[in-house]
């Protein structure tokens, strides 16, 4: 396996891309008990278009959404209800901040 700069782009479209700091360039003292920092999944941009589409839909799925959404995506169902709790955590961020800056809040 190779080792990627956590700064690194994704290479291409279609390709799952995942991040790590590498472990040559880290002194153990900054892993938590020696454990090296967790990867990270880049989804491609079909994934995210699929993911923010099925967003716009419906902003929580149901167990059986989500394992359908999660086979499309190739992905397990753990990530993208974690997708989900990000984006509306998100959007519920944005929507205060318009509420505030339009003095509605």
């Amino acid at each position: 396996m190779r080792d990627l700069d956590i700064n690194q782009v994704p290479s291409g479209e279609g390709e799952e891309e995942w991040t790590t700091a590498s472990m040559e360039d880290e002194d153990e003292s900054n892993n938590i008990n020696g454990v090296p920092p967790r990867k990270k999944l880049r989804l491609t941009k079909e994934q995210s278009r699929l993911l923010e589409e099925s967003f716009r839909q419906n902003h929580t799925l149901n167990p059986k959404q989500k394992e359908v959404l999660a086979m499309q995506l190739k992905l397990k169902a753990r990530q993208v209800e974690v997708w989900f709790q990000n984006r509306r955590a998100r959007y519920d961020n944005a929507t205060v901040v318009l509420l505030t800056r339009f003095g509605l809040k």
